[in-house]
């Protein structure tokens, strides 16, 4: 026997999380927003110090990895679909934490200098 959590617990606990959430239109999709207001587009907020270094199409990123996937989830189990793509997703992200570690250490390291050539 299963039990379920009631929708209204699962809507105050969503509410609750996504209370300081804002959510705006990345450059990528905003030209299709025409009747959409200029403060939900993050091009809004070039200013806040907060948005300014967010990459906006980080989705578009994730979208893209997780389309290579697509076949072999068709053909799994639920349960073993979100194992998989659990499991996908964290060697992607660790992947792409140990790249970026990588570039702030070598943007970090300081300049080589040139070698010097013996005295003669």
């Amino acid at each position: 026997m299963t039990s379920r959590v009631p929708s209204r617990i699962t809507a105050c606990f969503g509410a609750e999380i996504l209370r300081n959430t804002r959510f705006l239109i990345d450059g990528f999709h905003a030209k299709g927003h025409t009747r959409c207001s200029r403060c939900c587009f993050i091009s809004s907020y070039k200013k806040d110090s907060a948005l300014c270094s967010v990459n906006s199409s980080a989705a578009e990123c994730g979208n893209r990895g997780l389309l290579k996937i697509r076949r072999p989830l068709s053909y799994m189990s639920q349960r073993r679909a979100i194992v998989y793509v659990h499991t996908y997703l964290s060697v992607w992200n660790r992947e792409r934490r140990i790249a970026m570690a990588k570039e702030k250490a070598r943007a970090a390291a300081p300049p080589a200098s040139p070698a010097s050539s013996p005295a003669s």
